[in-house]
């Protein structure tokens, strides 16, 4: 008998998380940032505070229409200079910051863990 547990590759990305990040504030390094269509920027981020949440994903995406205001204060937290005019979006990964997270319900009742902002990481 094989007493062996195979875990995917991925096991730590795929993190079936169950329950929400509590509110407050976390230290992120950014895992990722992709391009989505009609103009959209998808970030994700894992935490990086001991506790409860290590680890954990957060994401937002950003429509950079209407809401590029919040995507330049994510540059602005990560020290990514004012007057850059073209960023390739794998230069923003690995790096750190701090974001503020606050719980948003739906009209159907579910609740949301929503970024609503980012600091620059206190070094």
């Amino acid at each position: 008998m094989n007493s062996k547990i195979i875990l995917p590759d991925d096991w730590a990305k795929q993190g079936k998380q169950k329950g929400l990040v509590a509110e407050g504030d976390y230290t992120v390094i950014v895992e990722c940032i992709e391009s989505e269509p009609q103009n959209r920027l998808h970030a994700e981020y894992r935490i990086q505070d001991p506790g409860l949440y290590a680890n954990r994903m957060l994401s937002e995406t950003f429509a950079m229409d209407t809401y590029a205001a919040k995507f330049f204060d994510l540059l602005l937290a990560l020290g990514i200079n004012e007057q850059a005019v073209e960023l390739e979006p794998e230069q923003l990964n690995g790096m750190t910051l701090r974001v503020t997270v606050k719980h948003r319900k739906d009209d159907d009742g579910k609740t949301w863990a929503n970024i609503v902002a980012h600091h620059p990481q206190h070094r």
